[in-house]
């Protein structure tokens, strides 16, 4: 590559001819000119002349080629590995022979042919790159200095003429985008000049006036010659139009340019539209001023119809007010989450039924309101709608109230997803089912205590007649003598046990009537003491710690002596060694928000019975069946109906029975009566059985 040389004077002379030939020509003319004649003068069978383009600036894009002298179609020239691409790299590039090798990828240097080359980068008046010229010869230069001299002198005319075309074209670009813009808009847009400038120190009024006085439409848009001139919507008959013509001053429309005075020439603003009564229209402004010098110079304005968007809004708040509405007036509980579970909404109807106000709810996991042995059912549940695993759910889940107890809850919930498809938050409807599953336990085992009463009457029945045989044949084998006598008598005495255990299958097996009256429970207890000490023997001491003051309540007094004496034999079975028994009594009271560990007592004030034992206790397995029929741990002389005998008694005479028992900690059985009101009427005629729950039930109550 040959570098810069010094240019002859005869060089410069041709440059100049050439200058003076092309100088007249501007535009796209004066670069198809100057390629012509570089070919011509230079003599050179290919000349390029290309603007480099915008970012990432890797091509140059034609603005006149000239093959041979005579014009030729242009084409992009890419930079990277060409002569071209070391042009703008270097400012200038000069090869007197053998291009083709020194750039055996450039695809223009192989189709033209190319032997040797000159070319010149052209900058703007920030020094930047901004295009090229290049001249190719198909044979050796001696000397290129006659070609750098001619680049070197027309280099900037081509340079200003390129960045001249370059800033017209930014300027038809952005006027076209911004005609597009205006015209293509459904916006209202509009500018508004003014015959002389309107000083922003004047007085408000003294400003308004102006505005209306000098104000006319320079500029505006097919929209705002719809809305302004609605009858004749012409872009060119509102042009020129003054704005005392097309906006009558008004009060409102005073106002508002009152507090666009106020604003500094730059405010949004939401007005009225006219419209119907049934249709009301709205619309939102966007005013902009151009104050230069302390002086409103002209003004734009651009008004977007919002009317549809108003009335959806409107329906939106319509229809969340019904949604609300239904969700308040339905009984069941209704709240929604987001994805980490906090809560969002709630209903009334939740916090009537848990106590909780709305502040303690809104915005809280949901979690905390639940049991902490329910939470991994409830926290798997909202994973799989986050997830995307479930869209719906039915599950039963607990809320603990504001006092610490507990409701059940029958949850069916589904996910509602966000604009892009994702869970966005879980609604939920609850049916509070704790008193229907009370109900549906107390059916349950109802029926199966009923079941189990029919088999012990039959089997009573057929057992009873087999003893009758028996005893009958025993008392003639009595009359023998010796060894015959003896298990004659043995025989005799098994058929009295026998019998004894048929009187207990008949008496579980019949709902006898409850021949109640009203008593003080203290005075079956003292009645009962000396029997009961009989009954639990030497080792056993009995302490009663009763209410000094008892209240009324209406058993069989009988029958409530039966189940002490039951529950005593029970106590001294569980004290082999001896110990304490101590039976309680005393007045209490069961709230309607009664605790969880009631379980199903009804609310109201109860004499409450206590007898406790100082025995082995039970394990919890044991407990939970403590009251079913033929259940027993006594092996071998234990019938199991004791138990279920003193449940049905309690359970017949209105009342309520539980146990409570550790084991090594003794038992603790807990009796609950009802108590007469005080002034109401207490008679004590026979009722029938009360059907009552099943003994597989949830203990009752416990400690008070």
């Amino acid at each position: 590559m040959a570098g810069w040389r010094e240019v002859d004077p005869g060089s410069r002379g041709v440059a100049a001819d050439l200058a003076r030939q092309v100088w007249s020509a501007v535009g796209c003319a004066f670069f198809r000119e100057l390629a012509k004649h570089f070919s011509t003068v230079l003599g050179a069978n290919f000349v390029y002349i290309g603007e480099l383009c915008p970012p990432p600036r890797e091509r140059l894009s034609p603005l006149a080629v000239s093959s041979d002298g005579v014009e030729a179609e242009g084409f992009d020239y890419y930079l990277a590995g060409t002569a071209c691409g070391e042009v703008l790299a270097r400012g200038v590039s000069m090869h007197e022979r053998r291009v083709r090798r020194a750039f055996p990828s450039d695809r223009v240097l192989a189709e033209a042919g190319g032997e040797a080359l000159a070319g010149k980068a052209l900058y703007d008046s920030n020094g930047s790159p901004i295009g090229a010229i290049v001249a190719l010869w198909r044979h050796p230069l001696d000397d290129t200095s006659h070609a750098a001299a001619m680049l070197e002198a027309c280099a900037p005319r081509a340079a200003a003429e390129l960045e001249r075309k370059i800033e017209e074209d930014r300027l038809r670009e952005s006027e076209q985008r911004y005609q597009a813009f205006i015209a293509a808009s459904s916006d209202a847009m509009w500018r508004v000049d003014f015959d002389e400038p309107i000083p922003i120190d004047l007085p408000e009024d003294e400003q308004i006036d102006r505005f209306y006085r000098l104000g006319f439409i320079a500029e505006c848009n097919q929209a705002a010659a719809h809305m302004l001139t609605p009858g004749n919507a012409s872009i060119r008959n509102l042009l020129g139009s003054r704005v005392e013509q097309i906006i009558p001053r008004s009060e409102a429309k005073i106002q508002e340019l009152r507090q666009l005075v106020r604003a500094g020439y730059k405010d949004t603003i939401t007005a009225e539209m006219p419209g119907t009564v049934d249709n009301p229209r709205y619309a939102v402004r966007s005013l902009l001023g151009i104050v230069e010098n302390g002086k409103l110079l002209r003004f734009w304005g651009k008004t977007r119809d919002i009317s549809d968007l108003r009335k959806a809004e409107r329906e939106w708040h319509a229809s969340e007010r019904r949604f609300r509405q239904l969700l308040e007036s339905i009984r069941l509980a209704a709240v929604m989450l987001d994805v980490e579970g906090r809560v969002t909404f709630c209903n009334d109807h939740l916090l009537a039924t848990t106590g909780w106000s709305r502040d303690d709810v809104l915005g809280k996991n949901v979690l905390a309101m639940i049991p902490p042995e329910e939470r991994d059912a409830a926290r798997a549940a909202l994973s799989d709608y986050v997830s995307g695993r479930r869209s719906h759910h039915h599950i039963e889940v607990s809320l603990l109230r504001r006092d610490g107890t507990r409701r059940l809850f029958e949850w069916d919930s589904t996910v509602l997803l966000d604009a892009a498809g994702k869970a966005g938050a879980v609604a939920s409807l609850g049916r509070d089912v704790t008193d229907q599953r009370i109900l549906e336990a107390r059916l349950r085992e109802t029926s199966h205590l009923e079941s189990l009463r029919r088999m012990a009457g039959a089997i009573a029945h057929d057992f009873n007649n087999l003893l009758t045989i028996i005893g009958s044949y025993g008392s003639d084998l009595r009359e023998e003598s010796g060894a015959a006598r003896k298990a004659a008598e043995e025989v005799v005495k098994a058929c009295e046990q026998g019998a004894a255990l048929t009187r207990q299958l008949l008496s579980f097996s019949r709902d006898l009537p409850v021949k109640a009256r009203p008593v003080k429970l203290n005075e079956i207890v003292t009645d009962s003491q000396d029997m009961l000490r009989h009954v639990l023997g030497r080792n056993v001491q009995l302490v009663c710690d009763l209410d000094p003051s008892p209240p009324t309540v209406v058993v069989d007094p009988g029958q409530v002596h039966q189940v002490l004496v039951n529950l005593a034999m029970n106590a001294r079975d569980a004290m082999p060694r001896g110990g304490v028994l101590t039976i309680t009594s005393r007045r209490v009271e069961i709230p309607e928000n009664r605790p969880a560990a009631i379980g199903d007592v009804a609310p109201g004030a109860y004499q409450l019975l206590e007898v406790e034992d100082t025995g082995t206790g039970m394990p919890e397995e044991v407990r939970r069946h403590v009251f079913e029929p033929f259940f027993t741990t006594k092996q071998g002389h234990g019938t199991g109906l004791g138990l279920s005998s003193v449940y049905g008694i309690i359970r017949r005479n209105g009342g309520y029975i539980s146990v409570d028992s550790t084991p090594g900690k003794g038992s603790t059985f807990r009796i609950l009566l009802p108590v007469v009101p005080e002034g109401g009427a207490a008679t004590g005629a026979e009722r029938e059985p009360k059907p009552g729950r099943g003994p597989r039930g949830r203990p009752g109550p416990a400690p008070l």
